[in-house]
């Protein structure tokens, strides 16, 4: 999980440019008579965000209805993404996420773009690249058509949330009744934030990051498990072991700070019970 940059195109850049697109002159000119409309909803989008205010969004009008003449979610699927004019925007959109990594989970592969408030509720954004978020397709599917509201606290946004930037997901590494390593993670904020605290278990939650993350951190032990029965491996010492897992942990945080590799391999550090029977677990995860 990371922050993006947030785009530099506007909402209502972005419309006139897919808009301008459309061949029918008589559909074109309905696309733009709705121009005034979908700027001052996207200029609404933005003063909503920039303050962290998406659980208020639900209660506003942000529906491009019948009257306008307009269909956003058929701008989108055929303009949008599939015209050449449009087509800087969406690469660029795609090209932000950091090596290619999904900002929402930090692992997954960016495959698509996801509208941060969906455009089944939210169409007047649509085509808004502040609401188009480079994700993964397990981000994307688990997310749906998830809408913030006053019970439902607002997932983390990358271009608007400074939250990824301090570090709140930590792990603790257990033995399970077979004597295998099993890591757990968990969420904690060096200041009390209970709101924040709300958003950041609601994204987990709902992206399905916990049981993603604890695959993710099994695959790591493992992987070092077969670091540790090789030749170099068995000659180190418990401090060499140590060492090398928070070296590991500090490279895997630099981009990332709320990294679940991070935070496995600091868990993985800090077990007594882990360091000493290491070569013991090794063999059992091989």
């Amino acid at each position: 999980m990371y922050s993006l940059a947030r785009p530099t195109t506007t909402g209502l850049e972005c419309y006139q440019i897919t808009v301008s697109s459309i061949r029918s002159p008589e559909l074109k000119q309905h696309y733009e008579a709705a121009t005034p409309y979908i700027a001052n909803r996207c200029a609404e989008y933005d003063t909503i965000a920039e303050s962290n205010r998406f659980e208020e969004a639900a209660g506003k009008d942000f529906e491009v209805d019948s009257s306008h003449g307009v269909n956003m979610a058929t701008l989108y699927q055929q303009q949008f993404t599939q015209n050449q004019r449009p087509r800087n925007i969406r690469e660029n959109l795609l090209l932000s996420a950091r090596h290619g990594l999904c900002p929402y989970c930090g692992y997954g592969s960016v495959t698509q773009l996801d509208h941060y408030l969906p455009k089944e509720s939210f169409s007047a954004t649509s085509v808004h690249p502040s609401n188009l978020v480079p994700a993964c397709a397990d981000c994307n599917h688990a997310k749906r058509a998830y809408v913030p509201n006053s019970n439902s606290p607002a997932l983390l946004h990358p271009y608007f949330d400074v939250t990824f930037d301090t570090r709140w997901l930590t792990a603790k590494l257990e033995r399970s009744e077979i004597s295998l390593p099993t890591i757990y993670f968990d969420v904690r904020l060096e200041e009390v934030n209970p709101a924040l605290e709300e958003r950041i278990l609601a994204h987990f939650k709902q992206l399905n990051l916990w049981k993603r993350s604890a695959s993710w951190s099994g695959q790591l032990l493992s992987n070092y498990a077969n670091f540790l029965m090789s030749d170099y491996g068995r000659e180190l010492t418990s401090d060499q072991v140590i060492y090398d897992l928070r070296a590991m942990a500090t490279r895997t945080s630099r981009n990332h700070v709320n990294s679940w590799e991070h935070a496995t391999h600091i868990a993985m550090s800090k077990s007594e019970w882990f360091i000493e029977n290491r070569m013991e677990i090794a063999e059992k995860l091989r």
